[in-house]
């Protein structure tokens, strides 16, 4: 994580995104979501001082949930892990705060054009030590240039087809976030550890938008955190047993209000809207919540010089609340639901020549929910030729018992919710992972190629029906209902490449993934294959890193496949939906940073410049429509998100 802060970034350094420069994990202009390898970035398992956060990122994605001045370690699986981890299909992102400096006080702090970050580090005693760090965006009472020129390129006008419209939005925003960690060392055996974190986002989305006679006038409130705490307990005995016990609470919310006018304009008065009847009011309120409780218990034992076994076992009890309605009549859904998930695990790293070494597992996962017992075996192999050669292999069986729920008719920002599997209306998912790869270090020069190939299966959507739609589709809306849960299969194959150039004096590498993520629904175009919303064939990234004396200059080139959007959608009754695809154009840009290392007294004073597209390719990343119906006319909205221009970001970062 050190040397995160010497790439180029829109604001400070990014945990998340600068995990998106690795190959096989998708990059993206507008979300620090990780997409390991074709899959949704809820199918991943990220953990903050062993507790889960549920929410990653802030500000429309351009950062990471996380502060990355109090980050100590991190450790990501691409797929294939072993049987410590489960609960999740695709990835695991474990992530260790710092522990704080037992010797003085260290204050790390950094101011850019978006927002600023303190952190302390506090020793208090030879055997207590503190950590503490708040970040905050002052785009609220002070807004920037590179503020304005972020709001003003998220939303873009493009041509549309004959009948469209396109509507540009500056949303107002603002976030934070805060950690705590206090480390208690008794003796040298025990370590003890307590870890708070919150973090909150604020988003106005509110705009105005006028087509012929008609005027739309919306007032969009979004509100959304994500929050943990966690106590650890580690102990090495001295039969050289480690154990670990660890309990928390982590959750998140997201609360989200739309009230929609329809105003006709009186002829000749352009701007001077009335108040229809009452159908002109569209009333949308959704909020999702989610509570997680959790203890654990793992041991680690090395059983002679070829084993080496681990064990351990988890209680987790969820809570989800997701509510909709639209209109003030009508609610789609008011549902809630808690489960007690209790998983155990045991596996031996065992070697058996000089060459090669092999790791079976097994993870057992009872859910109280569906009542039953969810095996999930692991197996992984690796031979090593002791001249940098390494060849390894591995699969696993994995499921998912809490899934966020894409929406097709996805308008704002932050729309998917959680849901808990139950067996009936939500499924538990399931993956079967197939690795195999290779990797040689010879020197400065490292190289790696892995293939892969994973199903999935119990993979959701939600469909509704809007009011507007529901009046104009045939039938009775009481017996066909207005919104439904639909459950597909999926599967994703491919592989991933890098090349890496590591010495003193420079640090580069290529990631290059080739891809393919589909999904199946019997409900949309008559279960044939649909592109997967985060499917790109190719993602392709370049990095660089030079130190020269006191200077750190850096390059990232991103290239990457347009990614899939649905361009029409067509339901009837039952719900059998006709989707209609496209894809946004490829992706380009070339960012550049450079920054000084100034050392004043006892004070390191690091200012710096980050130049993002220096191209200034025009890109695309995403893009939403919205249909709504006014006597007898139908009229769209579609917003289209444009990527950023050339833009310059200036900071400085200090620590004394």
């Amino acid at each position: 994580p050190a040397r995160f802060t010497d790439l180029p970034s829109f604001g400070e350094t990014d945990i998340f995104r600068s995990l998106q420069l690795l190959p096989g994990i998708a990059s993206s202009e507008n979300s620090a979501d990780l997409n390991i390898r074709g899959s949704s970035s809820d199918q991943n398992l990220v953990m903050f001082d062993g507790y889960t956060l549920y929410n990653l990122d802030h500000f429309f994605g351009e950062f990471s949930a996380l502060n990355p001045q109090i980050i100590k370690d991190i450790q990501v699986y691409r797929g294939g892990f072993d049987s410590r981890y489960g609960e999740r299909v695709s990835g695991i992102v474990d992530i260790t705060g710092k522990s704080g400096n037992q010797y003085k006080p260290v204050i790390n702090g950094n101011l850019n054009m978006i927002s600023g970050s303190l952190t302390a580090e506090i020793p208090v005693g030879k055997k207590l030590t503190l950590v503490a760090g708040g970040r905050r965006a002052y785009s609220d009472v002070y807004s920037t240039y590179l503020t304005d020129a972020l709001l003003s390129n998220l939303m873009s006008r493009i041509p549309t087809s004959p009948g469209q419209n396109t509507n540009e939005i500056k949303p107002d925003f603002t976030f934070s976030d805060y950690n705590l960690k206090m480390t208690w060392r008794p003796g040298q055996r025990d370590n003890v550890y307590f870890s708070l974190y919150g973090a909150r986002d604020f988003l106005d989305n509110s705009n105005y938008f006028e087509k012929n006679q008609l005027g739309i006038d919306t007032k969009d409130i979004n509100k959304w955190g994500n929050y943990g705490l966690g106590v650890s307990w580690r102990r090495q005995w001295k039969n050289s047993l480690y154990t670990e016990w660890q309990s928390g609470h982590s959750g998140y919310y997201n609360d989200y209000f739309n009230t929609t006018y329809l105003r006709g304009k009186p002829h000749g008065q352009p701007g001077q809207g009335r108040p229809q009847d009452p159908d002109s009011i569209r009333i949308t309120n959704e909020k999702n919540k989610l509570e997680d409780f959790f203890v654990s218990l793992k041991g680690f034992y090395p059983a002679g010089q070829k084993n080496q076994l681990e064990a351990g076992m988890t209680v987790r009890l969820n809570r989800f609340a997701y509510y909709k309605d639209a209109d003030l009549q009508l609610v789609y859904n008011d549902m809630e639901n808690s489960g007690v998930l209790s998983s155990l695990y045991f596996q031996d790293k065992i070697t058996l020549t000089r060459r090669w070494t092999v790791k079976p597992g097994l993870r057992l996962s009872y859910s109280g929910n569906t009542n039953r017992v969810y095996p999930e075996p692991r197996f992984s192999a690796s031979y090593s030729s002791g001249k940098g050669f390494i060849f390894k292999i591995a699969t696993g069986r994995y499921y998912q018992f809490l899934n966020k729920l894409v929406s097709e008719q996805t308008y704002g920002y932050n729309r998917n919710f959680w849901v808990l599997a139950d067996g009936l209306n939500h499924p538990v998912v399931s993956s079967n992972h197939f690795i195999v790869g290779a990797s040689l270090e010879k020197g400065h020069f490292f190289f790696e190629a892995e293939g892969y190939y994973k199903s999935i299966d119990g993979i959701e959507e939600y469909l509704f029906f809007t009011p507007d739609q529901r009046n104009k589709t045939p039938g009775n809306p009481k017996e066909n209902g207005w919104d439904k849960f639909i459950t597909g299969r999926g599967k994703a194959y491919g592989m991933d490449l890098m090349a890496k150039y590591e010495s003193r004096g420079y640090t580069g590498w290529i990631a290059w993934s080739v891809s393919k993520s589909i999904r199946n629904f019997n409900e949309i175009n008559h279960n044939a294959d649909i592109p997967a919303p985060f499917d790109r064939t190719h993602d392709v990234k370049w990095v660089n890193i030079l130190p020269l004396k006191n200077w750190n200059i850096s390059s990232l080139l991103y290239y990457s496949t347009g990614k899939p959007y649905i361009k029409s959608s067509q339901k009837d009754p039952n719900f059998s939906t006709t989707r209609v695809y496209s894809r946004l154009p490829d992706y380009f840009r070339t960012d550049i940073s450079a920054n000084y290392n100034l050392k004043l007294k006892k004070a390191l004073v690091k200012p710096g410049i980050s130049v993002i597209n220096l191209f200034n390719t025009t890109n695309y990343f995403d893009i939403y429509s919205r249909e709504f119906e006014f006597q007898n006319t139908t009229t769209w909205q579609t917003t289209l998100v444009k990527a950023q221009e050339l833009t310059f970001n200036f900071f400085v970062q200090f620590r004394f």
